[in-house]
C-alpha cells in the first residue's frame, strides 16, 4: 500500500537514466521513515508493543537510528542531486535551534539572511553575485554579529 503512489508516480513520469536513482531514493527514504514509525511509537510509549527491559530499548533505539539514517542520508542525497544546498542551512539552523545550542533570540540575527537568501535558494535559475559586495552587506555583518553577541550573552 505504501509504494503504490510512488510506483504510480514512477510509472507516469517515466523515469529514465538518473531519474530512476531519483525514484529509488525516494522510496528509500519513505520506507526508512514508514519503518521507524513502529520503533518509535514503541519508544515513545504509545503503541502497544512496549520495551520490557533495557536491552530491548537498546534494540529499538539502534533500529530508530538505522531507519532514520537511512532516509536522511537517501534525502540528503537528494538535495544534492537538485543542488539545494541553501535548505541544508535551514535544517542546520532548526536543529541547532531545536537541540538547545543556539538561542531563540539568535534566530533573529538570520532574519536578514533568510528573507533575502530565500528566493534566491529556491530559484535555480539566478545566480549569486558575490562581487557585489557593498556598504550593505557590510552593515548587515555588523548587525548579525551584535545581534548573534546579544543573544548568547542573554541565553547564559
Amino acid at each position: 500500500m505504501l509504494l503504490v503512489p510512488l510506483a504510480t508516480g514512477a510509472v507516469v513520469g517515466r523515469p529514465v537514466g538518473d531519474r530512476v536513482v531519483s525514484v529509488l531514493l525516494l522510496a528509500a527514504a519513505a520506507l526508512g521513515l514508514f519503518c521507524a514509525r513502529t520503533p518509535l511509537e514503541a519508544w515513545l510509549g504509545i503503541s502497544p508493543w512496549r520495551a520490557q527491559n533495557p536491552r530491548e530499548r537498546r534494540v529499538i533505539l539502534h533500529s530508530i537510528y538505522i531507519y532514520t539514517s537511512v532516509s536522511l542520508g537517501a534525502l540528503a542525497i537528494l538535495l544534492c542531486q537538485i543542488q539545494s544546498y541553501g535548505l541544508f542551512m535551514f535544517i542546520a539552523l532548526a536543529l541547532a535551534w531545536r537541540k538547545g545550542w543556539l538561542p531563540s533570540l539568535a534566530l533573529l540575527a538570520f532574519a536578514p539572511v533568510l528573507w533575502r537568501g530565500l528566493p534566491w535558494f529556491f530559484s535555480s535559475t539566478s545566480r549569486l553575485q558575490i562581487r557585489r559586495l557593498g556598504v550593505g552587506e557590510l552593515i548587515h555583518a555588523v548587525i548579525f554579529a551584535a545581534l548573534l553577541i546579544v543573544s548568547f550573552h542573554l541565553h547564559v
